[in-house]
């Protein structure tokens, strides 16, 4: 679904709740310039870091061990791709992590992508945050959502048209 819309080569990634690491790693993989992923348990950053050297995409991976809100202030962007798999008993992390990214000046490059993974039975809610939905795609129990920053806000769409 990323390959097709030409998001991954050569592109900046941010892997949030990275777990394994296997999404920043797979977009490594495919030709990304370059991925952070972000875990906060020790545990799970050094298998981040083992599964990158099995991979061989090691070299281009920065692994922060912290919680996802507290890295969003360290950050330095601007970055592509943003992958994101929270926790399922987390409701509000999508909300609050997507208002949290769009809101940091220079965390997002013009044409990012947000991908964002959630249950299908109660999915987030994103009324009010500055995005646009290209896409969302069911697969079993969980969402899989292809969000873009808007670049304008409704009240200067507004203002264009009348």
């Amino acid at each position: 679904m990323l390959e097709a819309r030409e998001t991954v080569k050569d592109r900046r990634v941010l892997d949030l709740f990275a777990g394994t690491g296997a999404l920043g790693i797979e977009a490594l993989s495919r030709g990304a310039a370059s991925a952070v992923c972000v875990e906060r348990g020790a545990r799970e950053c050094a298998v981040i870091r083992e599964n990158a050297e099995r991979a061989g995409v090691a070299k281009n991976l920065t692994v922060l061990a912290m919680p996802v809100a507290q890295s969003l202030s360290s950050l330095d962007g601007p970055f592509d791709l943003v992958l994101m798999d929270p926790p399922y008993d987390d409701p509000s992390a999508i909300s609050v992590t997507v208002d949290a990214l769009l809101a940091r000046e220079g965390l997002l490059s013009d044409d990012a992508v947000i991908v964002v993974e959630q249950p299908s039975r109660n999915p987030a809610d994103l009324g009010g945050l500055l995005i646009e939905e290209l896409t969302t795609r069911r697969y079993g129990d969980t969402l899989v959502s292809l969000l873009s920053p808007q670049t304008r806000t409704p009240e200067s769409a507004r203002e264009e048209t009348a």
